[in-house]
């Protein structure tokens, strides 16, 4: 299973993998081209899976530990103070990350 961090809004969303598998190279290559405001970037420093929706909600996703690749179930946090800490990782790691502006950035 790929880690991702997602931060969500109404009007935009951001999206760091650690790795861009297979599956997802026929979206990220349809989004990089179609969508203008679409950025996807990669790092290694994930090592979960996370959706900040509307700064107000943390979704995080737990790994079942038989079978790493597949999710046991969701977690969801609503207390302001951690979910604006996890934002501020995030953007720190976004800030990091590697920009894939096309499939041939991505290393597969």
């Amino acid at each position: 299973m790929a880690a991702h961090s997602a931060l969500k809004s109404k009007s935009s969303e951001c999206r760091v993998l650690g790795e861009l598998s297979a599956l997802l190279e026929d979206v990220a290559v349809r989004e990089i081209t179609d969508h203008e405001r679409f950025e996807l970037r990669i790092t290694n420093e994930v090592y979960t899976s996370i959706d900040l929706i509307d700064q107000t909600d943390l979704c995080v996703y737990v790994a079942d530990p038989f079978d790493p690749r597949s999710i046991l179930g969701v977690t969801r946090i609503d207390d302001q103070e951690f979910v604006q800490t996890v934002e501020t990782s995030f953007r720190s790691c976004w800030e990091q990350a590697t920009p894939i502006t096309s499939i041939d950035d991505s290393g597969n």
